[in-house]
Parts: structure tokens; sequence; C-alpha cells
């Protein structure tokens, strides 16, 4: 058999066309499983995350003030007839998480958050969940695990979206 004096030239530039392509689809997978944000809830669609210092800016701005927490995910979900957001938040132990949301639920019954009414704690699917109205969407909150995760979505949306989001969180 006789080879062409570029084939190797060639085969070298193929072999490393697919082993940045094999290298690129194993990044994509490795930093996509490591963010804890389904890609539907319900009829939402997952269209944006945010993570690393984006994320935990932003959690931060949205409490008012830092608090303390390991990682932070945002996802901005999707729907012909709605969005959402999901905040999750992972914090150092159960209990850390635990205390974030008795804080949570605790500063907004005390008023501090005047754009929210309509408290209550309510069981869904077995779990408890916290629930509140404003700024034009349904506000769930709760802890699983060492995770708080707050799901703000839109009305129409609400009851498909925390079912869905139990379940897959």
């Amino acid at each position: 058999m006789h080879l062409h004096p570029d084939s190797g030239k060639r085969m070298v530039g193929w072999l490393g066309v697919l082993l940045s392509m094999a290298t690129l689809i194993l990044i994509t997978a490795c930093s996509s499983a490591d963010v804890p944000l389904p890609q539907s809830i319900g009829s939402l669609r997952l269209e944006k995350v945010q993570s690393g210092e984006e994320a935990r800016r932003e959690i931060d701005r949205l409490h008012g003030k830092q608090i303390d927490f390991r990682r932070g995910y945002i996802g901005t979900y999707v729907a012909e007839n709605g969005s959402g957001q999901l905040w999750v938040s992972e914090h150092g132990s159960e209990s850390e998480a635990a205390e974030a949301v008795e804080n949570m639920d605790r500063s907004l019954k005390q008023g501090k958050q005047e754009s929210f009414w309509h408290f209550r704690k309510i069981m869904i699917e077995q779990w408890p969940v916290y629930l509140a109205v404003g700024m034009g969407q349904v506000h769930y909150f709760f802890q699983k695990g060492v995770r708080v995760i707050w799901l703000a979505v839109d009305s129409p949306l609400a009851k498909e979206a925390i079912r869905d989001a139990l379940k897959k969180i």
C-alpha cells in the first residue's frame, strides 16, 4: 500500500479536530451536569443559566445583603403563556439551609419585603413549601437537603411548575 506524502498530515489534522470536538462535548456535559437546574419545569423551558459570581451577586442583591452560601444558580424559564425564574443556593449543611429558609419566611412576614403578601406554609407532594404572592407572580421557596430553592412563576403556570420542580430538584 502506497500512501500519499500528505496523508499523515491530513490524518493528524482530522484527529486534532475530532479530539477538539470530543473535549468540547465533554466540557459541556460536565458543566451542565454541575448545574442543578432542570431543563424544564412543567411547560416552562430553561432559556438562560447564571452561575458562579454572577449568580452570587444577583442572589445577594435580591436579599439586600450578602448571605452565606457556597454556590448559586439562577435559571430563567419561558413558555408560550408565561415565564418564571428558579434560584438555587447551596449551603454548607442542611441546618444552614433550613435556617436560611426560616430567615426568608420571617423577613417576608415582618414586612421587610413589602412587595409580597398572602404568606402561607403549605404541603405539596408531602413537602413543606412556603408561598407568597407579589410582583405579578407566585413565589414558592423551600429546602431540599443543603439547597434552598425559590421559584417565581406566572400564576397560570404556578401549580404545574411547583409540582414538577419538587420532583426534579
